[in-house]
C-alpha cells in the first residue's frame, strides 16, 4: 500500500525518539554554545539549529552524515562569503548565493538543506570577514562530532554510515 504525507503527519508519535532527538541537540548547541563562551568566538550560528534537527531526528538520511555536515556548511560560507564580496548586499546578490549554493551542494555531493541558510546569514549584510570561515568550520565539526559520539555510544546505533 501507498503511504501518503497524510498519512506520516498523523502516524503515531515515537516519544522515545522525541526525547533522545530534543537530548542530542540540546547536548550539542550547549556544548558549542559553552565553547563559544568560554573561547570568546561564535562557533554558533542560527542554521546549526536546523542542522541538529535533521542529525538527530533523522540520521539515516544523506543530509545528516558529517561530509554533508560539514561541506555543506564550508561550501555555504565560502559561496555567502564570496558573493557578499563581489556584489554586496542586495536581493539579487542574495538570490545569487542561494542558486550557486544549491548547485554546489549538488555538484560536490555535499546536500545539507541548512547550509544554504548560512550562505543567506552571509549576504544579509556586507560581509568582508573570512573569520567566519573558521567559526562555522569549528562549529559544523562539533556537530558532526557530538552527533558520532551521541548516536555510537548513548543510542548504540549505527552512524554514520559514510564519511566521505
Amino acid at each position: 500500500m501507498h503511504t501518503t504525507s497524510r498519512q506520516i503527519l498523523y502516524r503515531k508519535l515515537n516519544f522515545k525518539h522525541i526525547s533522545w532527538s530534543s537530548i542530542g541537540s540540546v547536548s550539542t548547541i550547549a556544548i558549542i554554545a559553552y565553547l563559544s563562551t568560554i573561547t570568546g568566538y561564535a562557533f554558533l550560528i542560527p542554521p546549526f539549529g536546523a542542522t541538529c534537527y535533521i542529525v538527530f531526528s533523522i540520521p539515516d538520511s544523506a543530509f545528516a552524515q558529517p561530509r554533508s555536515i560539514i561541506g555543506g556548511h564550508v561550501l555555504a560560507v565560502f559561496v555567502g562569503l564570496l558573493c557578499s564580496f563581489i556584489f554586496g548586499s542586495n536581493w539579487w546578490s542574495q538570490g545569487i548565493a542561494i542558486g550557486a549554493i544549491v548547485a554546489g551542494m549538488h555538484l560536490i555531493r555535499v546536500n545539507h538543506p541548512p547550509a544554504a541558510a548560512t550562505t543567506m546569514l552571509l549576504t544579509l549584510r556586507d560581509y568582508n570577514n573570512w573569520n567566519v570561515f573558521y567559526t562555522v568550520l569549528i562549529g559544523s565539526v562539533m556537530i558532526a562530532v557530538v552527533a558520532v559520539v551521541f548516536n555510537k555510544y548513548v543510542l548504540k546505533h549505527k552512524y554514520p554510515h559514510y564519511w566521505w
